[in-house]
């Protein structure tokens, strides 16, 4: 039977359609047209670097990848750009010293990807991300994109401070602390996996491309455990 766990988790298959006709496909479990749909769909995982903790921090560096979060092999298509914090400063956006600070005590090679590429003007940041976002399936955006709760309110603030729509609906954010909780996942057991998802993938530690591709083998971690 289908786990209906499954599908909540995505928050998009409301209940009238499990109880919609079901679609036979060989064997004895039956799956709605729509749920199935959604059960094979693209997600992303994104995730953002800020010099601030706050809403409205300046964004410096925003990374992506599209995954298949019912997967064990290697992400899809990514997306990645570096953003000028002085072009998001003039529009308002706020600068934090002590995260400056903090900046300063990070690696190397964590610090000099925010440079290269070249930092890209703010509108030119999103407009491009919007761009990659929803061209990430052949026909339509994806269906869930994953971050924590920090990194979609400072995408989002950065959307309406630039006047520029949100590329993603309402109910198309899914939220990580949420869905770990789900699996069942300690505080120490969420070390455990982003330990071993780092182990597999490698990467920079505060690289926004690389720790989104570190979440999203998380995320396939997740849903090994749910089903």
């Amino acid at each position: 039977m289908l786990q209906l766990q499954r599908c909540v988790l995505l928050n998009r298959v409301p209940i009238e359609i499990l109880q919609r006709p079901m679609q036979t496909h060989g064997t004895d479990e039956k799956v709605p047209r729509e749920a199935e749909r959604v059960l094979m769909s693209i997600h992303v995982s994104y995730d953002l670097e800020a010099l601030g903790e706050e809403y409205g921090a300046v964004i410096i560096a925003i990374g992506a990848c599209k995954f298949d979060p019912r997967g064990r092999g290697p992400v899809g298509p990514t997306f990645y750009t570096n953003v000028s914090a002085a072009s998001h400063q003039n529009l308002g956006g706020r600068i934090d010293a002590r995260t400056v600070m903090w900046w300063l005590k990070q690696e190397n090679a964590a610090r000099a990807a925010l440079t290269s590429p070249p930092p890209v003007e703010l509108r030119d940041a999103l407009n491009a991300y919007s761009k990659w976002y929803k061209g990430a399936t052949d026909d339509a955006p994806p269906d869930v994109m994953w971050s924590h709760l920090y990194d979609i309110q400072l995408l989002r603030a950065a959307f309406l401070l630039c006047r520029i729509s949100l590329p993603w609906g309402a109910r198309e954010w899914g939220d990580l602390h949420t869905l770990f909780r789900l699996a069942g996942w300690s505080n120490e057991s969420c070390k455990k996996f982003r330990d071993e998802a780092a182990a597999r993938v490698g990467g920079v530690k505060h690289n926004a491309l690389d720790d989104a591709v570190r979440q999203a083998h998380m995320i396939q971690d997740a849903y090994t455990t749910l089903t």
